[in-house]
């Protein structure tokens, strides 16, 4: 008996499939390594359909939030770059709507990766960090998914920003 018959009959000896990963439930995406994770709340269709019609309702020429009419444009470019580039993969990957769009709803002085990219343009993500490049610049920063999770009541997408 050769070594490869010999390793199919200890793999059939041991081989037993127990049960099977069970799906999660309807409207979550879970790991088959661990399907109870949920990587977000929504479908990533039905969640990437949701951050097209908020960015859908930002107009260029009309700021909300305490932004000056230069700085809102970048961030309606941003968000537009964001969603066109990258929208569908931060939506599988399980990036939230506060990850990606957040922006203070209070006076802190910082935001999810859009209030962060200021002009600059997102070149790289995965299910942990997305890496962008700085405007006017070759350098790049990192922004890590769920770093506002603690925060996450302090922040509301851009589009639900006040005038």
């Amino acid at each position: 008996m050769s070594y490869l018959d010999r390793l199919k009959d200890k793999i059939r000896e041991n081989h037993s499939p127990g049960e099977l990963t069970k799906l999660t439930e309807p409207g979550f995406v879970g790991f088959v390594s661990d399907p109870d994770r949920r990587i977000c709340e929504k479908l990533p269709a039905d969640l990437q359909e949701e951050w097209e019609r908020g960015i859908a309702s930002l107009e260029p020429d009309k700021p909300l939030g305490c932004y000056d009419a230069d700085r809102w444009r970048r961030i309606v470019r941003d968000c537009d770059n964001l969603i066109a580039d990258f929208g569908k993969s931060a939506a599988a990957l399980g990036w939230s709507t506060i990850d990606l769009f957040g922006f203070p709803a209070d006076a802190l002085n910082l935001g999810g990766l859009v209030w962060r990219l200021d002009g600059g343009r997102l070149i790289a993500m995965d299910e942990n960090c997305a890496t962008y490049r700085w405007p006017y610049s070759d350098r790049t920063s990192r922004f890590a998914r769920g770093y506002l999770e603690q925060m996450a009541a302090r922040f509301v997408p851009v589009w639900e920003l006040g005038e």
